[in-house]
């Protein structure tokens, strides 16, 4: 008859809720570090390959000196298989600099 008084069945659930609650967070925790270790990864080979062209053109040998140097620059191009830089910033001037700017100069 325990499983048909109210409060005990309401006491039921909300322990299960908690628990679920609990149980969610960190399995969208895992998720997360998941993605971030995937991510990470990807960024690593990435630099190590970096590295790897940048080590094969200061060092000298054979295989080296038979293929295309990374480091030499000719006609201001270089030869580094890697992305350019992208800036999502643009530079911002505040509205105080510029009001301070122009009593100062006289505008």
């Amino acid at each position: 008859m325990q499983f048909l008084d109210p409060q005990v069945a309401y006491d039921e659930f909300a322990s299960l809720a908690n628990f679920y609650k609990r149980f969610n967070k960190v399995y969208l925790d895992k998720l997360a570090i998941e993605r971030q270790k995937k991510h990470l990864e990807k960024e690593n080979l990435f630099f190590k390959s970096l590295l790897k062209q940048y080590l094969d053109g200061v060092s000298v040998n054979e295989d080296v000196m038979g293929s295309d140097n990374p480091l030499l620059v000719v006609n201001h191009r270089i030869h580094l298989n890697r992305q350019p830089v992208e800036r999502d910033d643009k530079p911002v001037i505040e509205a105080a600099h510029v009001i301070a700017t122009r009593q100062r100069s006289g505008l």
